[in-house]
């Protein structure tokens, strides 16, 4: 083969190469020449060049909600309205609703690029359930084929999506969970009774579990409080209660005449803190989850230990005997007074009770959500109690009555106050509950004892 023969072949190779690569079809060429001889507009057909050169993207079909229910005889809306194009804001969109036979459910002479078609209202006469298709299309400049009498089905991109509705014969779902808050009193199932009149299960903004079981199960969607959904199993401020202090030691007054005082008793150790009750079993079982769901299934905290009771008082002094005088002198002299007793010992404070251990959280959704956080702690032990105050020491007694010419004597000796006793010890934390999540593919799972949290997001 001869060197100008390659040259050639390899260049149409190349330029075949170069319009496959473009993305235009080599048809656009004799279309422009014929275009010309025929005296056609170029420019229309310049712009259906630019079509090829930079073709519509495909638009993401989109519904504020894929589930709705109603009551029989009412009204079921289907939002469209969040379908869009990314990166292609004005793009035009035709929206073409059908059900399951493929037939167009749009009411006649309806635009179907018109605002109005994004939204499609469906009457339910009888109970049932209906699955309703939506097709979005981006019909972006493809009207300048129709101009030409070109079909524009080459240039329009388009996608699907599906809507259950539901229509139920009870009449209306009804008034939903009771309000921004709810905590138990007892186990509670949550689930499709519990439902707004929209028919939609939105769980309030927090949700106390006070360590009952809670089940939130439904064949359908949940909506979490907008700004998110806390579930807590005990508040931090609901503590176990704390062990009462430890009583007093012994305490005395008045010794008698010529007796030194006794030393007040030792205190009494505190009680140890109540234990922390345990989290409950927390269950979630449905189809999808919007907005944000955070769990903290952690165990109560132990109750703090009691302080240890105080020391006693020490006994005051018993008083000298008094002086005796005959014939002016000085028979028998006055007695000192006699010393005080020592202040008692404060007791030791109480062990801070055991906090209660974490719960078992099982979460399955068909959808991964947009943001789940789970932990399950055990709960802090309870602080140690503090010890138990001192006692104070008693005054020395009153010396005896001096007459002279006997000497004068002196108080008795105060006693010295006694100790505060010592702390008691924390309690021991409770002990880790399990997760398991199972999200769309996602899932995650914790076992008894492994401090960790589950994040989806």
């Amino acid at each position: 083969m001869s060197s100008e023969s390659t040259n050639t072949q390899s260049s149409q190779q190349n330029g075949g190469s170069f319009w496959r690569k473009s993305g235009i079809p080599l048809l656009i060429i004799p279309v422009f020449l014929v275009a010309y001889l025929l005296g056609l507009p170029i420019g229309a057909l310049g712009s259906i060049g630019f079509v090829y050169l930079s073709p519509n993207k495909e638009p993401a079909a989109r519904l504020q909600a894929v589930e709705v229910f109603a009551r029989v005889g009412d009204h079921a809306r289907l939002d469209a309205s969040p379908s869009a194009v990314p990166g292609q804001p004005d793009a035009r969109l035709r929206f073409d609703w059908l059900d399951e036979d493929g037939f167009l459910l749009l009411p006649a002479g309806t635009n179907p690029e018109s605002e109005q078609a994004s939204r499609l209202d469906l009457q339910g006469l009888v109970p049932g359930e209906r699955t309703v298709v939506l097709r979005v299309t981006n019909t972006s400049r493809c009207h300048y084929f129709t101009n030409l009498g070109i079909s524009p089905a080459g240039c329009e991109k388009s996608s699907e999506i599906r809507a259950r509705v539901v229509f139920g014969s009870e009449g209306p779902c009804g008034n939903g969970l009771e309000g921004d808050e709810l905590v138990l009193t007892a186990p509670r199932e949550i689930g499709a009774a519990d439902r707004n009149a929209e028919c939609r299960l939105v769980l309030p903004r927090l949700i106390v579990t006070n360590g009952y079981e809670l089940k939130i199960q439904i064949d359908g969607p949940i909506d979490a409080a907008v700004g998110g959904t806390r579930i807590i199993a005990f508040r931090e401020r609901d503590k176990a209660p704390a062990g009462r202090a430890g009583a007093a030691g012994q305490k005395f007054f008045y010794a008698e005449a010529g007796q030194p005082g006794r030393n007040g008793g030792v205190g009494a150790r505190g009680e140890t803190g109540a234990p922390g009750r345990s989290a409950g079993l927390i269950v979630i079982q449905a189809e999808s989850l919007s907005n944000a769901l955070t769990i903290e299934n952690a165990g109560q905290s132990g109750g703090s230990g009691g302080t240890g009771g105080a020391g006693g008082l020490g006994e005051v002094g018993g008083s000298g005997r008094d002086s005796v005088v005959s014939n002016r002198a000085c028979q028998q002299p006055a007695q000192a007074g006699q010393r005080g007793g020592n202040g008692g010992v404060g007791g030791t404070g109480g062990v801070g009770g055991a906090g209660g251990n974490g719960g078992e959280v099982r979460v399955t959704l068909t959808q991964k959500p947009a943001r789940v956080l789970i932990t399950a702690k055990g709960g802090p032990g309870g602080p140690a109690g503090a010890g138990g105050y001192p006692g104070l020491g008693a005054h020395g007694g009153h010396p005896g009555k001096v007459d002279a010419p006997c000497q004068r004597v002196e108080d008795g000796s105060a006693g010295v106050d006694g100790q505060r006793g010592a702390a008691g010890q924390a309690g021991a934390p409770g002990r880790s509950g399990s997760i398991t999540v199972k999200a769309g593919t996602v899932m995650e799972s914790r076992r008894d004892g492994q401090d960790q949290e589950v994040r989806i997001e």
